[in-house]
């Protein structure tokens, strides 16, 4: 099974996608890039419910590298944290 969920409300989709796979797997990763996107409507009980799927190729964090970051970088949002390691917005 892929990891996967629902972008929260405030969130943006790189970090659902962080927080996602933390939260199922326990893996500290970055996205990197989107290999795949899928789109489909279905009917569930009087309304139709759509959803959109991306499926990112991600790149692992090291252990050195999110102590570093907790340590340094504990006050600074998850969006300031992507800037810092100039991981790209890939849906604008």
């Amino acid at each position: 099974m892929i990891p996967g969920g629902i972008v929260e409300a405030g969130e943006s989709l790189e970090e659902a996608v962080i927080r996602e796979l933390k939260e199922e797997t326990g893996i500290s990763a970055v996205p990197t890039r989107i290999i795949g996107v899928r789109s489909g409507v279905r009917q569930v009980g009087n309304s139709i419910e759509t959803g959109i799927y991306v499926v990112f190729e991600m790149d692992y964090l090291s252990v050195r590298q999110m102590l570093w970051i907790s340590m340094k970088f504990q006050a600074l949002s998850l969006n300031q944290l992507l800037k810092y390691w100039k991981i790209p917005k890939l849906l604008t």
